[in-house]
C-alpha cells in the first residue's frame, strides 16, 4: 500500500540523515584531537623558549 511505501521512504531518509549526522560528528571529534594536539604542542615549544632564555 502506499502508506507503507511512504513510511519506509521516510525511514529511508531518517537513517541517511542519521548516517550523515554520525559522520558529521565523528569529523568534529577529530578536528578537536587535532586542535588539541596543536595547543598541545605550541605549549611545549613556548616552554622550551622560556626555559632557553632563562
Amino acid at each position: 500500500s502506499k502508506s507503507y511505501s511512504t513510511i519506509t521512504h521516510k525511514q529511508e531518509q531518517l537513517l541517511s540523515i542519521d548516517y550523515k549526522k554520525s559522520t558529521v560528528q565523528k569529523n568534529l571529534n577529530d578536528e578537536l584531537e587535532q586542535e588539541i594536539r596543536l595547543h598541545q604542542q605550541l605549549k611545549l615549544l613556548s616552554n622550551l623558549e622560556t626555559n632557553m632564555l632563562e
